[in-house]
């Protein structure tokens, strides 16, 4: 079964996958005079900070093709319901570290991004 599908296509299977939960706070959250913080939470959404390693040519260009538009459904597994879902996400910069070059290959150490759901 494919772990990372995304808009509908699936991945290569991530060497890593860190899932973190953000809170969004409302408009007027903050610290008040006296320190305390105050505010409600308006939102929690997830961050998937994902790796491939090592990667082909092929590889790497098939899922940088995948993170190009600026917003992607994600089918992900979501541990909070131990369930597989999709949400859509903002995709962040890739980190693209060279392994090999050669005139026809290029072997890749790894591929990094972190995605925001929207």
């Amino acid at each position: 079964m494919s772990v990372l599908k995304i808009d509908g296509k699936t991945m290569k299977d991530p060497s890593n996958i860190t899932l973190s939960r953000n809170k969004e706070w409302s408009q007027n959250s903050g610290r008040t005079k006296s320190g305390t913080f105050v505010g409600d939470i308006a939102a929690m959404k997830w961050r998937l900070d994902i790796a491939w390693s090592p990667l082909s040519e092929d590889e790497a260009m098939e899922i940088l093709t995948a993170l190009e538009p600026a917003y992607v459904d994600v089918y992900f597994k979501n541990p909070r319901t131990k369930s597989y879902e999709t949400r859509k996400f903002y995709t962040g910069s890739e980190t693209i570290p060279l392994y090999n070059y050669e005139i026809k290959d290029a072997v890749y150490e790894n591929l990094t991004v972190s995605i925001v759901e929207k």
